[in-house]
């Protein structure tokens, strides 16, 4: 990943500290791109997940499915409450995969018909 690129991110999220003060990530993107970056919000959201697995400041950085964009952590509280919403994607990605094993089994088990799935 480009260290200068998650160096940028870092130094931007430090200025959007508390969940009241998050960036959009389409603003992360403008924001990387005046400073020369040449990113797309693919990579920058890549960028943002290789932060959060690396390092220290990177596990800060929050996010909810309830509000639009990042910002980095500023208690405890902010924090759990990120890695509650982690748990819960777990969670949902064990259950579809699950299903989708049970899934599989059922159509091993069949015939294809007319090379059809269902």
């Amino acid at each position: 990943m480009d260290e200068l690129l998650e160096r940028d991110i870092m130094r931007i999220l430090r200025r959007h500290r508390g969940r009241r003060n998050r960036v959009t990530r389409g603003q992360l993107v403008w924001t990387l791109k005046t400073m020369g970056h040449r990113v797309t919000d693919r990579q920058v959201r890549r960028a943002i997940e290789q932060l959060r697995q690396s390092s220290y400041e990177g596990a800060l950085i929050c996010s909810s499915s309830q509000l639009d964009g990042y910002w980095l952590c500023e208690s405890p509280e902010e924090l759990e409450a990120a890695i509650a919403e982690d748990l819960s994607r777990i969670s949902s990605a064990q259950a579809k995969i699950t299903n989708r094993r049970r899934a599989l089994e059922r159509l091993r088990a069949q015939p294809l018909q007319q090379g059809r799935l269902i």
